[in-house]
């Protein structure tokens, strides 16, 4: 066993960040693998007496399990940067006992970049805490290569999410037990005090761990298969689309099975299962089943089913992964990747005697949000979208925004926009936002645009989404009443503008950055998708819109600060840059979406209308025509969902078309509802765009969220954390409703109905309504509490 260390007058010299003043990065001395790398750490210690409120302080590049004399207790690093890492503090005295404890900690280093994860060192750090006494990570450690999880380079999920995982629990030795015998186990090498060589903040964890709660499946269907071959260095999900299933039942129920048993036929290769969540999930996939040992177990998991199976390998993602039997009953639970997913599909082989299911499901991950905001309406269909888009949004939000659950987890700046303003009504959350945008912040590259994603290193990046991450910065102090990012991005969000007036024109026009790493997406049209790549210099009216939306919000931030100097320089730059674009239009009623060099067919679009009239561009025409054309224009270029914020912001400014965005969120969530959804699609399309990896749960789709309040209850910021807020609700198309909008200093209560005309608005004290219109000839009733 490892040396035993019998603690008993080991102060503590800093109590609130133990991992600064004791510890060590630890790892393996020599690691046979740079990338997909897992390995087993134990450290035993001998406690006179164990503290009921004993703390682990723990963290890693790139993620661990840990377990206390065998019992599981948490996982999940903190989504961060290499030089700027957070420890996680987890509560582990209901593990612990007196006498002998083993503290035992899967690590996983993933060591390759993608779209969530920066490659960093193999390192992990910690420290327990028992009363006075600190038991740190050093060479009193044991440490391996694990033997049971496939080490290496193996097939990715996604490029977005990383490897495949493959376990075989048959070479599972009991080593997380506090008995276990770790002798033979090499003794770590110490690579670093905290924050020391390669590895410089190391922080608490910005938010609160994330909670767990169990979520079973329920058997849909099961029979035998045929496996035609199988090439060891084929991705499962391959193997798996590549079965022939033989159903024996079929249902359209969910059958909640327990203990169900699969029989293998001897005329087939194995047997398999399909099995139904109920409806969009997210966590880590747990399974308990009893088998022989060496049983494969193929596990696909997916938002969808096709042609009654799920659909698990996608032009080059592989959503499957593999788990190989130990010897009887067991239980699972698949680390450091958790799932989004609605359906799971096993595939049982390399065995002739029965599988027992006992159970299947996901430890289900959720950031522990408490809805604040309230909204009802008469209409039931649009109360049926808002509690459609609020699930949406749990389910796209864990350390950090997520663009999907089920593709990609990654955090980008135009998704987390519009997750924050949904956010900001339906939670009253600003810890979150706040993080996320900081997470982005952080990621600005020496040619000053932000990764596309964050935290990550890519070769690709989305220029507009840098805009709209200053953009997010001023929503944020608008909602929240905080200056905290505005203060701290100040310099940083001068720096990115004046780089970006760099590359304007003489007259003031900022010109498409060309290369390979520039991608020029504003829509996911064939004309504005940005993959009409032919090198030559553009001048696109879209982006120079996006910046127009910077150059305002930037001068709001900078007025939010009191910065006076830099508030008058951008909102200089902004008139200047409204007046250029407003040139722009010349006798025509549309703006064409590139504007330099002219191109022989002109594009116009949805997207580009709907920025110019929210940008506040000088028109001949009335706002009313304006409107006009973004509705009902029959040649311009319609906005996919991740747009519609745009479009719905500019035709509620004529009262008129207000309606409109009521019936275009019922047509199209609406749609969704009917077709069985659980969350709200990527793009109306669903599951069958993209070449089928259309995503079933997306955040950018939860814009619902936003009008439901800012329209129907009309009720939005007019100075940061709602000092003043104004009131115009939309009355036309609702008969009644109600809701309350969170704020800093407690919620804003709104009702009405319009069969008894009373207007009702209850507020704190702390803060003013601006009525901008009495709602027709409802009684105005106002309250302050």
């Amino acid at each position: 066993m490892t040396p035993i260390l019998k603690l008993k007058n080991a102060i503590l010299p800093n109590k609130k960040n133990p991992l600064l003043t004791k510890s060590k990065w630890i790892w393996l001395k020599n690691p046979q693998y740079c990338e997909n790398q897992w390995v087993n750490i134990r450290r035993t210690f001998d406690l006179d007496s164990a503290d009921p409120n004993s703390s682990l302080h723990i963290s890693i590049d790139t993620d661990y399990c840990v377990w206390i004399n065998g019992q599981f207790v948490y996982s999940g690093q903190f989504s961060d940067y290499p030089k700027h890492k957070h420890y996680d503090t987890l509560k582990i005295g209901d593990y612990l006992k007196n006498g002998i404890n083993c503290l035992a900690i899967l690590g996983y280093y993933q060591g390759k970049n993608t779209s969530r994860y920066i490659k960093g060192q193999p390192g992990i750090i910690f420290a327990v805490e028992n009363y006075d006494n600190v038991i740190s990570s050093d060479r009193n450690c044991r440490i391996r290569t694990s033997p049971e999880y496939q080490n290496g380079p193996i097939p990715h999920t996604t490029a977005q999410l990383g490897y495949n995982i493959i376990c075989d629990a048959s070479q599972n030795d009991g080593w997380t037990f506090e008995d276990y015998d770790d002798n033979n186990w090499e003794i770590p090498i110490e690579k670093t005090l905290a924050t020391n060589g390669f590895w410089g903040k190391l922080d608490p964890r910005p938010l609160p761990k994330l909670s767990l709660s169990k979520i079973s499946a329920g058997l849909i269907e099961y029979g035998s298969l045929n496996r035609s071959s199988e090439n060891i260095d084929c991705p499962v999900a391959q193997t798996m689309a590549q079965d022939t299933l033989i159903p024996l039942h079929q249902t359209s129920d969910i059958g909640k099975y327990e203990d169900f048993v699969f029989h293998p036929k001897n005329e087939h290769e194995g047997c398999y299962a399909i099995f139904d969540l109920g409806q969009e999930s997210f966590g880590y996939l747990e399974l308990e089943l009893t088998a022989e040992r060496g049983t494969a177990v193929d596990i696909a998991h997916g938002e969808h089913l096709l042609d009654k199976r799920v659909r698990c390998c996608i032009e080059d993602r592989n959503f499957a992964d593999r788990y190989i039997c130990a010897e009887g009953r067991q239980n699972w639970m698949m680390p450091a990747r958790r799932l989004g997913c609605r359906y799971l599909e096993l595939h049982f082989t390399r065995t002739n005697k029965p599988v027992q299911i006992h159970r299947i499901g996901l430890k289900q991950v959720s950031y522990p949000v408490k809805p604040r905001g309230r909204f009802e309406c008469s209409n039931e269909l649009h109360n049926r979208i808002y509690e459609l888009c609020t699930k949406t949004l749990e389910l796209c939000m864990h350390e950090h925004y997520e663009d999907c659950p089920w593709r990609e987890q990654a955090l980008y700046s135009s998704d987390a926009r519009i997750q924050a303003l949904c956010g900001y009504y339906a939670f009253g959350e600003y810890d979150f936002p706040e993080v996320s945008l900081r997470l982005l912040g952080e990621s600005l590259n020496s040619d000053g645009f932000l990764e596309l994603c964050a935290p990550s290193v890519q070769s690709t990046t989305i220029p507009c989404f840098s805009l709209i991450w200053i953009v997010a910065i001023q929503e944020h102090i608008l909602f929240s009443g905080r200056s905290n990012l505005g203060n701290e991005f100040a310099q940083q969000i001068d720096n990115m503008l004046k780089s970006y007036i760099s590359m304007c024109n003489e007259q003031g026009l900022m010109e498409s950055p060309q290369g390979s790493r520039y991608w020029n997406f504003y829509e996911w049209t064939p004309a504005l998708n940005g993959c009409q790549k032919d090198g030559k210099a553009k001048i696109e009216s879209p982006l120079n819109l996006f910046l127009l939306e910077s150059f305002n919000a930037a001068a709001e931030i900078f007025k939010y600060i009191g910065d006076k100097a830099r508030y008058e320089y951008y909102s200089l730059k902004a008139e200047k840059l409204k007046d250029t674009l407003s040139s722009m239009y010349g006798s025509s009623e549309l703006l064409p979406t590139q504007l330099e060099p002219q191109p022989k067919q002109k594009i116009y679009s949805q997207l580009t209308e709907s920025l110019a009239l929210i940008t506040g561009i000088p028109q001949k025409q009335s706002i009313n025509d304006f409107c006009k054309n973004i509705v009902y224009k029959e040649n311009i270029e319609k906005a996919t969902l991740c747009n519609l914020l745009y479009v719905y912001k500019a035709v509620i400014l004529k009262s008129d078309y207000k309606a409109f965005v009521l019936e275009d969120i019922a047509e199209k969530w609406g749609h969704m509802l009917k077709c069985g959804a659980t969350s709200c699609w990527e793009t109306i399309k669903g599951a069958y765009d993209f070449n089928g990896a259309g995503s079933l749960c997306h955040g950018w789709s939860t814009v619902p969220i936003y009008f439901y309040y800012s329209l129907i209850l009309g009720v939005k910021p007019l100075e940061p954390g709602f000092k003043t807020f104004s009131v115009n609700p939309y009355l036309e198309e609702i008969e009644q409703a109600s809701g309350e909008v969170p704020t800093p200093y407690g919620n804003i209560a709104v009702k009405w109905d319009s069969s008894n005309n009373v207007f009702y608005v209850s507020h704190p004290k702390a803060i003013n309504p601006c009525i901008s219109e009495e709602p027709g000839s409802l009684k105005i009733l106002t309250e302050k509490y």
